[in-house]
């Protein structure tokens, strides 16, 4: 099936780590851990050294489901369908970025598919992401996903290590 929607998309063939972020690779189903967290918390951690991504998912902040809360500072619509959220902080300024994957776009063997289509539904009765970044207006957010190393300055409100939570599995609105 992967094979399929690459095949359908070159542009999902070259999408950083896409397997990783959307549970598509074998250790996705090993996912179990969860931890209580917050932006800042997150922010601190050690990034792994030069080339560790390469080799799959890197434990232990990919093999983790992170519960967090925070402010929504801003969101939109990136290219490949993703809803691409900036979060900070409620106690000090730290930000970083959370993802809900377009779940069509999503391996129907991903074990988070479902989840994340009911995320991204939660969302967008919230919001209306567009290709335009809009302003969150602070509200504040709940929300449960995998943590995930992406590239440094992934854009505003990247955290200072490059960590993500990506995919966002569940989210609300308290």
């Amino acid at each position: 099936m992967i094979a399929l929607l690459l095949a359908a998309s070159p542009a999902l063939a070259q999408h950083y780590r896409w397997d990783i972020k959307t549970g598509a690779d074998q250790l996705a189903a090993s996912v179990r851990h969860q931890v209580a967290t917050t932006v800042d918390d997150l922010n601190r951690m050690v990034r792994p050294p030069h080339g560790a991504t390469a080799q799959g998912r890197v434990f232990p902040v990919e093999q983790t489901v992170y519960t967090l809360t925070g402010k929504l500072l801003m969101y939109t619509r990136e290219s490949d369908g993703d809803i691409h959220m900036v979060i900070q902080d409620e106690a000090t300024q730290a930000t970083l970025i959370a993802e809900i994957p377009d779940p069509d776009r999503v391996s129907e063997d991903s074990p988070w598919r479902e989840l994340i289509g009911t995320a991204r539904e939660t969302f967008e009765g919230e919001f209306i992401p567009t290709s335009s970044r809009r302003d969150g207006g602070r509200r504040r957010i709940a929300l449960s996903g995998v943590g995930f190393w992406d590239i440094m300055n992934h854009g505003t409100g990247a955290s200072d290590n490059g960590v993500e939570i990506h995919p966002v599995l569940a989210l609300s609105f308290p």
